[in-house]
Formats: structure tokens, C-alpha cells, sequence
């Protein structure tokens, strides 16, 4: 964060000071000054790059690690974003730089984050419309997996993780899910 804004330690503790008595709902103490760290960066980002941060917002929904990054980009699209690849560059390097983001494998193909960091961005939004536009992405994704094509089963076991992730880790919300919807979801990932 230093070195990406180009401040001072100074600026930056001044900051961190001021900040601090910003509530944040974290499990302890320790995970509160990373909070507190962590919607620093936030407001940075949202200035820079606010789709950046939305999609950080979404991806506190899925399982935290091998976010597969096409996802972003079908999510891009589904934004109106007329170059989705190019844009997903930008939005991938801004999360990089912020160290709000890790790419999990040499192609880039997938990412993850902290656990923390994603309980920190869902105490601080309204859940609705990136925990819908989670499951959105992965429900389109169902529609094009096949467990008799090799290359789509990869598809299917991404799925699963991140579905499993959802029931498991976001039963209040599971529990909004349509029960048709979520039939068909169990159906074709076989949770």
C-alpha cells in the first residue's frame, strides 16, 4: 500500500489513526486492525479502479482459493465492459498491486484471497447484488459443463467447490436461493 500510493510511514499511520474508530465486525481484535488496513485500501481502490473493488465483492462469496479468472471476465461482460480481456488485465493488476489478490498458478488462470479479507468486505457491503452475481457466474457455468467432455469436468469440480463454499460457509444466504434453483444446482454438481 506504501509503495503503490507513493506516501510516507507517517502519512500512512496518520491515516490508520484516523481510521480506526471506522467499526468493522471481525471475529477479534487482530482481525479488526487488519479490517481497518484493509478499508483503507478499499477507498483507494475505489477511486482507481471501482469495478477492481466490486468484483473483490463478489469473490467474498466464492471459495477463497483457485478463483478460476475467466470467471472474471464473464462477469466483466455481463458489467457491459466492451473489452472484458483487456479490462480484466487492469482489474487483476490493481487487486495485484494492493496485495488484495494471489494468481494461484503460472498461467494466471486462477486466484485466490485471504479468508479474512473476504470476511472484512462482506462486513462492509450489502451482500445482495454480489452474492447473487456469485452464483449467477456459477450457475452459467453449470450450463456449459458436461461430465462426459474431460476439458468441461474441470468446469463441474469448480462448481462444486465454490457451491459446497456457499452452503457451507453462507447458509443465510443459500437459504434466498430459489428451491428449484438450488435443485438444479445440487443436481448437476451432485453435492
Amino acid at each position: 500500500y506504501i509503495e503503490t500510493q507513493n506516501t510516507s510511514i507517517d502519512e500512512y499511520l496518520n491515516d490508520y489513526d484516523f481510521k480506526q474508530d471506522e467499526e468493522v465486525e471481525l471475529s477479534d481484535r487482530y482481525h479488526e486492525k487488519f479490517a481497518t488496513v484493509w478499508k483503507i485500501t478499499f477507498k483507494k481502490l475505489q477511486k482507481e479502479r471501482p469495478l477492481a473493488l466490486e468484483w473483490l465483492k463478489v469473490c467474498a462469496f466464492l471459495h477463497p482459493d483457485n478463483i478460476p479468472v475467466q470467471w472474471l471476465e464473464q462477469w466483466l461482460k455481463e458489467q457491459g465492459i466492451t473489452n472484458p480481456r483487456k479490462e480484466r488485465g487492469h482489474l487483476l493488476g490493481a487487486l495485484s498491486r494492493y496485495a488484495l489478490i494471489r494468481e494461484r498458478d503460472s498461467g494466471n488462470q486462477l486466484m485466490s484471497l485471504h479468508r479474512l479479507l473476504q470476511q472484512a468486505v462482506r462486513s462492509t457491503i450489502n451482500i445482495e447484488k454480489p452474492f447473487n452475481d456469485a452464483t449467477s457466474i456459477l450457475q452459467s457455468q453449470l450450463e456449459v459443463f458436461d461430465w462426459n467432455e474431460y476439458e468441461k469436468r474441470k468446469i463441474g469440480f469448480f462448481c462444486f467447490v465454490h457451491f459446497d463454499w456457499i452452503k457451507n460457509n453462507h447458509s443465510g444466504e443459500w437459504k434466498s436461493i430459489d428451491l428449484s434453483v438450488k435443485w438444479n444446482i445440487l443436481r448437476r454438481v451432485g453435492i
